[in-house]
């Protein structure tokens, strides 16, 4: 990739846009972009989002670090996004580098490339920037004219898959990390750092910093690779991610970019609360986000109104990992009607918790658009013990109910299969609790409801009690597909099931070793991209790299991980400890439930942070 920047290569790249679908997504220039000049700042940022334009430009992390660092007036932001399949292959053709939408330079001209990693399926796709970025691919690789490339996000809370290609790893909430880690830019820039010293200031420095290559591999009996500090390094044995004491006085983007073409979730997003009180034994988020931190009512208020007029939205999205638990949610939504109504502002939320609170909800929205509800029982009443979900089937069907009632037209439904302790039988339950939600529509009109149900296979997660669990093979879960399929008589009730072949993939990625980061790059050079599309997806090139690294999937995806052995994921500490998340592993065994996060009630899960907990 030539490493030049000059107006006859961005002349060149317009040219290209007439030859591309949907053009505007890399045409930039939207309203409240920031533009500042390149050279004048100390601290120069590409922020890369491995996804497609409306995916990134949908994510409110993306967002919130984009502000952060443009609001100084010492660094500057600009954002690229994985070019879809077609602008590749032009871009390749060309030689051209992949630009930004801010100042159309390429990857290689900043001082540092910070990828949002959302979850592993994206590896694939940062690789592909960078080689479009005209950036070697390995951390190993990189010399003194490249920029560092680091990445946060959820992705990164198993490292040692991820660890190989990047500098430095970004653990937990940005607001925490981004001034620490400019300051640290800034300093490496003035003193002329190398390679070398700049990873290590930045992991001496700033907050959740991880720097993979300060730590060497052993093998364990079972024959998995752990890291362990490398003799002379300072690394500690484990990083803890950053964490957001006062989510109330942390900074928010109140005039984000606004896209010039549609996205899916094209509005202004509002962070209600953060953490989830909850510990669904199966969620990562719900484990690695604690404590529980809220904003206040007054304040959403006030965001609300200043980024409508930023922007010009019509539709407010509150957001959380649990939504319905937050403390002055009915309040909070019937305030924002009262200010919003007039002006045509629609309230919205994302996907509700089911519990005897649920049914109280719908009212609430009542004055939106009222286009669906989406609840996530996740399986049938026998399995939710086990998962933690102590909900019941009446709690559904009285929030479906009510919502029918209120004119909703469709509810959207998510479960699980492959879990662990799962009966071919508890197939049949997502079927009942399906057909009973549609047929509950017919109360209040001529046929069932509209219900779409979305089928994921179960993968097990690090950082939670189902972390040492085998998972389901794929014969298992197109069984219990062709089950579900075959006992379905309600026709408006459909069906959406993830690739069985896919979830190995993503369960290979999520609990691999360091070992696995060669059969992603493999992958990668045989072609693979955008690996959550179901039209892109090939489970040959993942195979065929499997086998080619001797990568077996029965020991790495399969098989239980001995209880007795530190795992590579262990290198980062998360609020709740082995001996919690052990515990809550032989009360799932025995469809034993833990209480949620309350005032008074602790169950341990947010180790060091619990004075941050809003509860307390």
């Amino acid at each position: 990739m030539p490493k030049t920047s000059d107006q006859a290569c961005r002349g060149r790249f317009f040219r290209l846009l007439s030859k591309v679908q949907r053009p505007g997504q890399y045409a930039g220039g939207e309203w409240n972009a920031v533009v500042k000049p390149f050279e004048e700042v100390e601290a120069r940022f590409a922020l890369a989002f491995p996804d497609t334009y409306g995916m990134g430009m949908s994510c409110l992390g993306f967002k919130v670090v984009y502000h952060l660092i443009n609001r100084r007036e010492d660094a500057l932001a600009e954002r690229f996004f994985a070019p879809e399949p077609d602008m590749e292959h032009l871009l390749r053709e060309a030689d051209l580098p992949l630009p930004s939408l801010e100042s159309h330079r390429p990857l290689f001209a900043f001082d540092a490339v910070a990828f949002s990693l959302q979850y592993e399926l994206l590896l694939t796709n940062v690789l592909g920037m960078l080689r479009l970025g005209g950036i070697p691919l390995l951390a190993r690789d990189r010399g003194p004219g490249d920029p560092l490339v680091v990445a946060g996000g959820d992705g990164t809370l198993s490292p040692e898959v991820p660890g190989p290609f990047f500098d430095l790893l970004l653990l937990g909430d940005g607001e925490v990390i981004v001034d620490p880690l400019v300051e640290a830019i800034r300093e490496i820039r003035r003193r002329g750092e190398g390679r070398r010293e700049a990873v290590a200031r930045i992991a001496r420095t700033v907050p959740g910093a991880l720097a993979p290559s300060h730590y060497r591999r052993e093998r364990t009996p079972s024959g998995f690779l752990v890291p362990r500090p490398a003799p002379g390094s300072p690394a500690p044995a484990a990083v803890s991610p950053a964490v957001v004491g006062d989510l109330d006085a942390t900074p928010f983007p109140l005039a984000p970019p606004v896209p010039n073409v549609e996205v899916p979730f094209d509005r202004i997003a509002l962070e209600i609360m953060r953490g989830c009180p909850h510990a669904c034994r199966f969620c990562q988020a719900g484990f690695t986000r604690k404590p529980v931190r809220w904003r206040r009512p007054e304040t959403i208020l006030r965001l609300a109104e200043a980024a409508l007029k930023a922007t010009g939205y019509d539709e407010v999205s509150l957001l959380s990992l649990s939504s319905g638990d937050y403390p002055f949610l009915a309040d909070l939504v019937r305030a924002l009607h009262a200010r919003l109504e007039h002006r045509g502002v629609t309230v919205s939320l994302p996907s509700l918790r089911v519990d005897e609170d649920l049914a109280g909800i719908p009212p609430l929205l009542a004055a939106g658009r009222r286009t669906g509800l989406t609840l996530a029982p996740e399986a049938g009443q026998r399995l939710r013990g086990s998962l933690n979900k102590d909900i019941l089937d009446e709690d559904l069907f009285g929030a479906a109910e009510t919502a029918w009632s209120l004119g909703w037209n469709r509810i959207k439904l998510y479960f699980m299969i492959g879990l662990p302790g799962e009966r071919a039988e508890d197939a049949d339950e997502i079927v009942s609790l399906a057909e009973g939600t549609a047929r509950l529509r017919g109360r209040h009109g001529p046929s069932a409801g509209r219900v779409n149900v979305t089928v994921s296979p179960f993968v097990p997660r690090p950082h939670t009690p189902f972390q040492w669990e085998g998972q389901a093979d794929p014969s298992l879960l197109i069984s219990r597909r062709d089950r579900i399929l075959a006992r379905s008589r309600v026709r408006s009730v459909r069906y959406k099931f993830h690739d069985p072949a896919r979830s190995v993939v993503e369960g290979l990625l999520a609990r691999g070793d360091e070992a696995v980061s060669r059969v992603v790059l493999r992958a990668f050079l045989s072609g693979a991209r955008f690996e959550a599309w179901d039209d892109r997806f090939d489970p040959a090139i993942w195979r065929t790299a499997m086998r080619e690294e001797g990568i077996d999937p029965g020991r790495y995806v399969f098989a239980p991980r001995p209880l007795g052995e530190p795992a590579p994921w262990d290198i980062v500490r998360t609020g709740a400890s082995r001996e919690i998340l052990l515990r809550e592993r032989n009360r799932a065994q025995g469809g034993e439930t833990t209480p949620s996060c309350r005032p008074g009630t602790c169950p341990g899960f947010c180790g060091p942070h619990a004075r941050s907990c809003a509860y307390r």
